[in-house]
Formats: C-alpha cells, sequence, structure tokens
C-alpha cells in the first residue's frame, strides 16, 4: 500500500513519504507469570522520504519514480567519513550527541566502528551467612560494548542490580559536489534494529514450585536511538525505551517507539539539490543507555553435595545493531544523481507552482 503524508515543519516524520507495508501479527502465551503478549513480525520496508527543505532550506518535490530509474553514482571520493566509539560505566556529566573531537584521519568509505568493551564483572566470592557460595546467572554487573564481528554487529549497554551506563557509536561524512553540474544527493541506509530487552529478577517457586517468579522492587529504563542530521539539523530520527516499575504483574517491562519505523526497514532520503562546489556536512549517531534501580535479586539453592546460590538479577539492556549488509539492504552509502524531474500543478491564479504533496 502507498501512503503519502505533507507537513510544514520539518521535524515532523515527514514531508513527502512513502512506503510498502506489511505488518504479521500473532498472538501467544508467555508462562512467565501467566502473562500473554503478541508477536508482530516486521516484514521488510523500503521507504522514501524528502527531507530537501532541512537540508538545503527549500522544498524539491521530486519525481519518485524518475529517481528509480536514474543513474546513481557512488559519493567515492568526493565524501570524507570520520568515526568514533564510546562507552562508559558511570553516570554522565553533561550529554551530548557528538564527539569532542573527530579522529585526524578519515576515509572514502564507511568506515567499520572502532570496538569496545568496558565491563564490571560480577562478585565471584560472595557468600550468604553461613558461607555459602552465591553465583551470578549473569557474569557481569555493568557492560558497555561495540562489537563487529560476523556473529554480533551491535551496540549495547547492560546493567545487572542498579547503575547508570551507556555506549554511542557516530559517523561523520563531508560530501561535496566535486562535478561541474549542479546535482540531487540522496543517502540509503538500512535502519539500525534495537536491541533493548529485560530479563527480570526470579526465584523458583510458585503454586507449583517450579515456576520462575519475578522479584518485586525492581525498576529500569533502556533507551535506544538513531539519527541523522544535515549541518545539524535532524532529517531522520527513531528511538525506542523500554520501562518496568516495581509491579510483579509487569515484569517484562513497557516499550515505546518514537520516530521513524527501524524494525526491518531500509530508508532512501533526498536530501537536496546541491551545486558544483557546494559542501554539507552528515551525522550519523548511534546511542544506548541503561538506568536501573534493582537491588532485589531472587536465588535458587543448587543442592547439598557442593552447596551454592544462584542469584537471579534484574538486567536491563539497551541497545542497536550496527548497519551492515550481512541482513540485506544498503549498510549506508550516498549517492547523487542528475536533477531529477519535479512535480507541477497550476494554482488558483493560473501560475505555476512546485507542488507541496504526495506523487
Amino acid at each position: 500500500m502507498l501512503h503519502s503524508f505533507v507537513s510544514s515543519v520539518f521535524l515532523s516524520p515527514a514531508f513527502i513519504f512513502q512506503s510498502r507495508y506489511k505488518l504479521l501479527c500473532t498472538s501467544f502465551g508467555l508462562l512467565f507469570g501467566g502473562m500473554a503478549a503478541n508477536n508482530c513480525i516486521a516484514v521488510p520496508e523500503e521507504h522514501s522520504i524528502n527531507r530537501s527543505i532541512a537540508a538545503q532550506g527549500s522544498a524539491t518535490n521530486i519525481l519518485w519514480s524518475s529517481f528509480n530509474s536514474a543513474s546513481k553514482v557512488q559519493c567515492g571520493t568526493a565524501c570524507r567519513y570520520w568515526q568514533r566509539s564510546a562507552g562508559r560505566l558511570t553516570p554522565p556529566a553533561s550529554w551530548t550527541r557528538l564527539p569532542v573531537a573527530w579522529p585526524n584521519s578519515s576515509s572514502t568509505s564507511f568506515p567499520a566502528p572502532a570496538t569496545l568493551s568496558l565491563t564490571q564483572l560480577a562478585p565471584t566470592n560472595e557468600t550468604t551467612w553461613d558461607d555459602t557460595l552465591i553465583i551470578y546467572d549473569t557474569n557481569y554487573l555493568q557492560k558497555s560494548a561495540i562489537t563487529y564481528t560476523n556473529a554480533d554487529k551491535s551496540m549495547r549497554a547492560s546493567v545487572q542490580k542498579s547503575g547508570n551506563i551507556s555506549a554511542a557509536l557516530a559517523y561523520h561524512v563531508r560530501v561535496q559536489n566535486q562535478s561541474a553540474a549542479t546535482r540531487d544527493y540522496f543517502v540509503r541506509f538500512k535502519a539500525p534494529i534495537h536491541k533493548n530487552g529485560l530479563q527480570a529478577g526470579y526465584y523458583t517457586g510458585g503454586p507449583s514450585g517450579n515456576q520462575p517468579m519475578p522479584e518485586n522492587g525492581n525498576d529500569g529504563v533502556a533507551r535506544s536511538s538513531a539519527e541523522l542530521l544535515v549541518d545539524g539539523l535532524p532529517v531522520w530520527q527513531t528511538a525506542r525505551s523500554l520501562h518496568r516499575k516495581d509491579l510483579v504483574s509487569n515484569a517484562y517491562g513497557t516499550s515505546y517507539n518514537w520516530g521513524e519505523d527501524a524494525s526491518d526497514d531500509s530508508y532512501t532520503i533526498y536530501l537536496g539539490r546541491y551545486a558544483s562546489g557546494d559542501n554539507f556536512i552528515l551525522d550519523y549517531i548511534l546511542q544506548a543507555d541503561a538506568i536501573a534501580d534493582a537491588p532485589n535479586c531472587g536465588q535458587d539453592f543448587n543442592g547439598y553435595l557442593n552447596p551454592s546460590y544462584t542469584r537471579h538479577c534484574q538486567v536491563l539492556t539497551a541497545g542497536r545493531e550496527i548497519p551492515n549488509t550481512s541482513y540485506g539492504g544498503v549498510a549506508f552509502e550516498i549517492i547523487s544523481t542528475v536533477t531529477l524531474p519535479v512535480n507541477f500543478y497550476l494554482d488558483i491564479s493560473g501560475t505555476l507552482s512546485v507542488r507541496e504533496g504526495g506523487n
């Protein structure tokens, strides 16, 4: 199904927005606490968005059908890329989207991220009052990581029990029209899927004596987002937050989405029309943070032969998949075309004008 939307403010979801949209939903039961949930399977979607008013100050309503058939030129040496990765295990003194400084060196292609892992390990010598060993079922208390392997390409911030932790990944791109003629510029990318998650603290018990029972008294919020800016102005954003309050009946938390879809979505964004020699800056930022106050853990006795307890605490994770081509689609690319045809219509006075609507 084709959808077109128009808005007069560039911070709104879209000026001109087209999508092929389909969502499959099934219901299933969760045994944890007897709760039920809905599982919606997102089918890959392709979106085309006009952001020319944000990028260059005046809207150009191109014909998207002409874009599909146009010859597309990769940015190549006309683009310079910088990249930064960051993580922290302590509350921030201040919050900023961008790094304090970019590296001195750049590349002419979308770079693989610098990886990192900051970890505060769970204790291995903790005991009960009678000196019985306590084993944590998760081997860290806090972990901020950016991983880029064949098996895992992700940015995550996880906290067990209580803490405040974050991770961030940022790309900075300088684009110049090095051709002799004016050209239309686009960015294409695969939206980074969220990796937010919650393992509730629990103990084994209940009426059957063999049910996982969620621990009470634990709160937390996990937030992850992705954002694209052109010359400092946001042109595409997506965010998801997961909240858990002190409610046994809501042990898995409640999630909220904001901005554009990022379940399994690819985007083509029209950035504007740039004359020969013109420059613009793209910033692509992924960030995640997890904040938790969850001192209460459950624990299970492992038997008398080698007596020990396994402790099950709340583990809260915020994260995003790092753009890559492993799952199909374009990771991130900047392309240009010749100036494309524009939609026109005759207004009431008979003047030929650029149309402000869909195709």
